[in-house]
């Protein structure tokens, strides 16, 4: 959920980010005339910088979602079977492990 809502965020940064784009295309000859390109390339970085920093913060979100969803079947198992050992007092043999994980 949070990487969507990270994502929106990321995504409203980016439509300001072409809408000032746009705007400085449009309006070039203005630009030019009173020497404005440093300010209108300075809100063009400023957005791209923001947007740069919320693509990251999605893509940390994503890559420990998919590390969770890889690593949890694994500690499910591990738990299971910590839990069997601890409780029955009994050995775990390969038997009981195919048994389970089948």
């Amino acid at each position: 959920r949070q990487v969507g809502t990270e994502k929106r965020k990321m995504l409203k940064i980016t439509d300001s980010r072409i809408g000032v784009t746009a705007e400085a295309l449009s309006g070039i000859n203005i630009i030019k005339m009173n020497s404005w390109e440093p300010q209108m390339s300075e809100r063009i970085q400023d957005n791209r910088v923001e947007e740069m920093k919320l693509g990251r913060k999605v893509l940390f979100l994503m890559t420990i979602n998919n590390w969770l969803l890889f690593i949890a079947p694994t500690l499910i198992a591990l738990a299971v079977f910590a839990a069997y050992a601890l409780s029955s007092g009994e050995e775990l043999t390969i038997v009981t492990v195919y048994t389970v994980l089948a």
